[in-house]
Protein backbone atom coordinates (compact mmCIF):
# COMPACT_ATOMS: atom_id res chain seq x y z
CA UNK A 1 0.00 0.00 0.00
CA UNK A 2 1.30 3.30 -1.14
CA UNK A 3 1.59 5.80 1.90
CA UNK A 4 2.24 8.33 0.31
CA UNK A 5 1.51 10.94 -2.71
CA UNK A 6 4.46 10.94 -5.64
CA UNK A 7 5.78 13.53 -7.41
CA UNK A 8 8.10 14.27 -9.87
CA UNK A 9 10.09 17.06 -11.48
CA UNK A 10 10.86 17.99 -15.08
CA UNK A 11 13.43 20.46 -15.78
CA UNK A 12 13.18 22.81 -18.91
CA UNK A 13 17.02 22.48 -19.44
CA UNK A 14 17.83 26.19 -21.49
CA UNK A 15 15.20 27.67 -18.98
CA UNK A 16 17.03 26.40 -15.65
CA UNK A 17 20.58 26.99 -17.14
CA UNK A 18 20.06 30.53 -18.02
CA UNK A 19 18.82 30.89 -14.22
CA UNK A 20 22.08 29.14 -12.96
CA UNK A 21 24.24 31.83 -15.31
CA UNK A 22 22.25 34.58 -14.35
CA UNK A 23 22.70 34.41 -10.69
CA UNK A 24 26.23 33.45 -10.99
CA UNK A 25 26.95 36.73 -12.52
CA UNK A 26 25.42 38.30 -10.09
CA UNK A 27 27.71 36.94 -7.44
CA UNK A 28 25.21 35.06 -5.87
CA UNK A 29 26.62 31.65 -6.53
CA UNK A 30 25.92 28.34 -8.35
CA UNK A 31 22.36 27.24 -8.43
CA UNK A 32 22.62 23.56 -7.11
CA UNK A 33 19.56 21.12 -7.25
CA UNK A 34 19.36 18.97 -3.91
CA UNK A 35 18.61 22.15 -2.36
CA UNK A 36 15.83 22.84 -4.81
CA UNK A 37 13.88 19.28 -4.36
CA UNK A 38 13.77 19.34 -0.88
CA UNK A 39 12.27 23.09 -1.68
CA UNK A 40 9.87 21.60 -3.55
CA UNK A 41 9.05 19.01 -1.54
CA UNK A 42 8.27 21.27 1.54
CA UNK A 43 6.27 23.70 -0.69
CA UNK A 44 4.25 20.97 -2.15
CA UNK A 45 3.56 19.31 1.21
CA UNK A 46 2.50 22.83 2.49
CA UNK A 47 0.43 23.39 0.11
CA UNK A 48 -2.28 20.40 1.35
CA UNK A 49 -3.27 19.29 -2.04
CA UNK A 50 -6.32 17.25 -2.60
CA UNK A 51 -4.19 14.45 -3.11
CA UNK A 52 -4.79 10.15 -1.57
CA UNK A 53 -1.95 10.67 0.85
CA UNK A 54 -1.26 13.94 2.31
CA UNK A 55 2.20 13.11 2.28
CA UNK A 56 4.27 14.23 -0.64
CA UNK A 57 7.88 12.47 -1.51
CA UNK A 58 9.98 13.56 -4.60
CA UNK A 59 10.49 10.20 -6.34
CA UNK A 60 12.04 11.14 -9.87
CA UNK A 61 13.62 14.28 -11.60
CA UNK A 62 14.12 14.47 -15.39
CA UNK A 63 16.21 17.09 -17.37
CA UNK A 64 15.50 17.88 -20.80
CA UNK A 65 18.19 19.46 -22.98
CA UNK A 66 18.55 20.35 -26.55
CA UNK A 67 22.22 19.85 -27.33
CA UNK A 68 24.78 20.99 -30.83
CA UNK A 69 27.81 19.55 -32.30
CA UNK A 70 31.14 20.95 -29.79
CA UNK A 71 32.42 22.20 -33.84
CA UNK A 72 29.08 24.57 -33.27
CA UNK A 73 29.56 25.92 -29.73
CA UNK A 74 31.51 29.35 -30.21
CA UNK A 75 32.18 29.93 -26.55
CA UNK A 76 35.28 28.75 -25.31
CA UNK A 77 34.46 27.70 -21.85
CA UNK A 78 30.56 26.64 -22.79
CA UNK A 79 31.61 22.71 -22.90
CA UNK A 80 33.58 22.55 -19.63
CA UNK A 81 30.65 24.60 -18.32
CA UNK A 82 27.97 22.14 -19.67
CA UNK A 83 29.84 19.01 -18.55
CA UNK A 84 30.33 20.23 -14.69
CA UNK A 85 26.50 20.93 -15.06
CA UNK A 86 25.71 17.48 -16.39
CA UNK A 87 28.03 16.17 -13.63
CA UNK A 88 26.10 18.19 -10.60
CA UNK A 89 22.89 16.60 -12.00
CA UNK A 90 23.81 13.20 -11.75
CA UNK A 91 24.95 13.46 -8.61
CA UNK A 92 21.50 15.24 -7.76
CA UNK A 93 20.29 11.71 -8.99
CA UNK A 94 18.28 13.47 -11.86
CA UNK A 95 17.75 11.51 -15.19
CA UNK A 96 19.21 13.31 -18.26
CA UNK A 97 17.58 13.65 -21.60
CA UNK A 98 19.61 14.86 -24.42
CA UNK A 99 18.07 15.54 -27.89
CA UNK A 100 20.27 16.45 -31.07
CA UNK A 101 19.41 20.14 -32.14
CA UNK A 102 19.94 19.90 -36.11
CA UNK A 103 18.16 21.25 -38.93
CA UNK A 104 15.43 18.73 -38.55
CA UNK A 105 14.93 18.89 -34.35
CA UNK A 106 14.56 22.52 -33.72
CA UNK A 107 14.03 23.70 -30.03
CA UNK A 108 10.71 23.79 -31.29
CA UNK A 109 11.32 19.90 -31.46
CA UNK A 110 12.90 19.25 -28.45
CA UNK A 111 9.77 21.13 -26.79
CA UNK A 112 7.41 18.44 -28.25
CA UNK A 113 9.92 15.70 -26.96
CA UNK A 114 9.73 17.63 -23.48
CA UNK A 115 5.96 17.14 -23.46
CA UNK A 116 5.67 13.37 -24.68
CA UNK A 117 8.18 12.28 -22.21
CA UNK A 118 6.21 14.47 -19.00
CA UNK A 119 2.83 12.68 -19.91
CA UNK A 120 4.94 9.41 -20.48
CA UNK A 121 6.76 9.09 -17.37
CA UNK A 122 3.89 10.21 -15.13
CA UNK A 123 1.48 7.77 -16.48
CA UNK A 124 4.49 5.44 -16.14
CA UNK A 125 5.42 6.31 -12.22
CA UNK A 126 2.01 6.45 -11.55
CA UNK A 127 2.65 10.30 -10.37
CA UNK A 128 -0.08 12.27 -8.08
CA UNK A 129 1.97 15.66 -8.60
CA UNK A 130 4.00 16.58 -11.53
CA UNK A 131 6.26 20.03 -11.00
CA UNK A 132 7.45 21.52 -14.52
CA UNK A 133 10.53 24.11 -14.48
CA UNK A 134 9.73 26.31 -16.74
CA UNK A 135 8.18 29.42 -17.87
CA UNK A 136 6.61 28.71 -21.19
CA UNK A 137 3.14 29.83 -22.33
CA UNK A 138 3.17 26.85 -25.08
CA UNK A 139 3.87 24.33 -21.89
CA UNK A 140 -0.38 25.15 -21.39
CA UNK A 141 -1.93 22.16 -23.40
CA UNK A 142 1.12 19.65 -21.50
CA UNK A 143 -0.89 20.88 -18.16
CA UNK A 144 -4.38 20.52 -19.40
CA UNK A 145 -3.56 17.04 -20.84
CA UNK A 146 -1.88 15.98 -17.39
CA UNK A 147 -4.48 17.34 -15.31
CA UNK A 148 -7.15 15.14 -17.04
CA UNK A 149 -5.08 12.44 -16.63
CA UNK A 150 -5.90 13.27 -12.76
CA UNK A 151 -2.23 14.72 -12.46
CA UNK A 152 -1.76 17.45 -10.14
CA UNK A 153 0.51 20.59 -11.87
CA UNK A 154 2.78 22.77 -10.07
CA UNK A 155 5.17 25.79 -11.45
CA UNK A 156 8.88 26.36 -10.15
CA UNK A 157 9.59 29.72 -11.92
CA UNK A 158 12.31 32.54 -11.67
CA UNK A 159 12.00 36.15 -13.13
CA UNK A 160 15.07 38.63 -13.47
CA UNK A 161 15.62 41.27 -15.92
CA UNK A 162 19.48 42.05 -16.96
CA UNK A 163 20.90 44.40 -20.34
CA UNK A 164 20.79 40.71 -22.07
CA UNK A 165 17.69 39.45 -20.99
CA UNK A 166 14.46 39.33 -19.19
CA UNK A 167 12.86 36.47 -18.14
CA UNK A 168 9.27 36.48 -16.79
CA UNK A 169 6.90 33.52 -16.71
CA UNK A 170 3.76 33.02 -18.97
CA UNK A 171 0.83 34.29 -16.88
CA UNK A 172 -1.24 31.95 -18.89
CA UNK A 173 1.05 28.86 -17.84
CA UNK A 174 0.88 30.15 -14.10
CA UNK A 175 -2.94 30.52 -13.80
CA UNK A 176 -4.01 26.95 -15.94
CA UNK A 177 -1.10 25.15 -12.87
CA UNK A 178 -2.49 24.44 -9.31
CA UNK A 179 0.22 26.22 -8.08
CA UNK A 180 3.40 28.13 -9.23
CA UNK A 181 6.33 29.13 -7.00
CA UNK A 182 8.68 32.07 -7.67
CA UNK A 183 12.09 31.51 -6.90
CA UNK A 184 12.21 34.92 -5.04
CA UNK A 185 9.25 34.63 -3.42
CA UNK A 186 10.75 31.50 -1.42
CA UNK A 187 13.97 32.79 -0.48
CA UNK A 188 12.08 35.69 1.70
CA UNK A 189 9.46 33.42 2.33
CA UNK A 190 10.56 32.04 6.39
CA UNK A 191 9.60 28.67 5.91
CA UNK A 192 12.36 28.29 2.77
CA UNK A 193 14.95 31.46 3.47
CA UNK A 194 17.34 29.04 4.61
CA UNK A 195 16.75 26.01 2.25
CA UNK A 196 16.70 28.93 -0.82
CA UNK A 197 20.28 30.18 0.42
CA UNK A 198 21.87 26.64 0.50
CA UNK A 199 20.92 26.27 -2.92
CA UNK A 200 24.01 28.34 -3.95
CA UNK A 201 27.07 26.79 -4.02
CA UNK A 202 29.48 29.77 -3.29
CA UNK A 203 32.73 29.94 -5.61
CA UNK A 204 35.99 31.65 -4.97
CA UNK A 205 37.63 33.31 -7.82
CA UNK A 206 40.01 29.85 -8.15
CA UNK A 207 37.18 27.58 -9.37
CA UNK A 208 35.08 27.05 -11.91
CA UNK A 209 31.16 26.03 -11.97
Amino acid sequence: MQLFSKMGVFYDAGYFSYAQTHYYTQKRGWLIFDPIHRLLENWANDMQLDTTNPEIKLVSAFWFEGIRHAREIQKINHLEIERNRHIDLLRAGIDLRFFHLSEKVSTKGVDVMYASEVIYQSIVQNLDIVVIVSGDGGLVPLVQTLQKLGKKVLMFHFEYETEERKQKASSKLMNVCNGNLLFSDAEIDPRYADICDSAFRKLDHTEHV
